[in-house]
């Protein structure tokens, strides 16, 4: 069985609000929860990556939220993701974790 994209899918992979209001991407809590299997799907069914919430990159989300750690950059990376959209001033000041797992 195929499951194509419909529009309503197409719609929901860029925004959603949670609980408490604040206005996540799918693609947003997904890395958040390092769910990387549906990061993937998301990225493979459209998410955009570049998507911004609030005037913020979901880089910058996840920096703020003590998120940031580089297996999610490098899964990105592999994923299609490219650091040429930033201004190195914007990414000069993240400090990445580092995740040992």
């Amino acid at each position: 069985m195929k499951i194509g994209v419909d529009t309503n899918l197409q719609n929901s992979l860029k925004v959603l609000i949670n609980s408490n209001n604040n206005v996540k991407s799918p693609l947003l809590v997904s890395l958040e929860f390092s769910d990387f299997q549906t990061v993937e799907f998301l990225i493979n069914k459209g998410a955009d990556m570049y998507f911004k919430i609030n005037g913020k990159y979901i880089l910058e989300i996840l920096k703020e939220e003590d998120l940031l750690i580089m297996q999610k950059l490098n899964f990105l990376l592999k994923n299609g993701f490219s650091l040429k959209k930033f201004k190195i001033e914007r990414l000069s000041n993240f400090e990445f974790k580092y995740d040992k797992k």
